[in-house]
């Protein structure tokens, strides 16, 4: 299993561009937004630093995440991948099992005077169909 826990807090997607040191580009912004380190009048520089300090740990932990994400990406692909083909083989196996031709030929689904409830609903989600509750 995947630990989805140090990838959150990323900038949402859809991104533009990818991480780039943690930077990624949506909407032809750069994200996370660096705080403004602009010194109010009369203020040192450290005490800017101070009052912002809050701003810029926010955003080492987004630039982090940001980071995990994009280093993990391959991991996720294949993540995705792999239970992309598994929803495609348990799909097919559904669909083999709720064939008429099957249903009409299996010993079990003999023992039902019409087609079971369940196994139409199951067709007609397959189908993107409405399932008939009529019967």
């Amino acid at each position: 299993m995947i630990d989805y826990s140090k990838y959150e807090g990323h900038t949402p997607g859809p991104w533009d561009r990818g991480p780039v040191c943690g930077r990624v580009t949506k909407s032809g912004a750069r994200y996370p937004h660096p705080p403004d380190q602009t010194q109010d009048d009369g203020e040192s520089w450290l005490a800017m630093r101070q009052r912002i300090e809050s701003h810029l740990e926010e955003e080492r932990r987004v630039l982090a995440a940001n980071d995990a994400l994009g280093a993990a990406a391959p991991e996720l692909l294949a993540r995705c991948k792999a239970l992309e083909a598994e929803v495609e083989r348990l799909r097919e196996a559904l669909e083999e099992m709720l064939d008429p031709y099957h249903m009409a030929n299996c010993d079990a689904a003999k023992e039902y005077p019409q087609p079971c409830p369940t196994c139409e609903h199951a067709r007609a989600a397959l189908l993107g169909e409405e399932a008939d509750d009529a019967q």
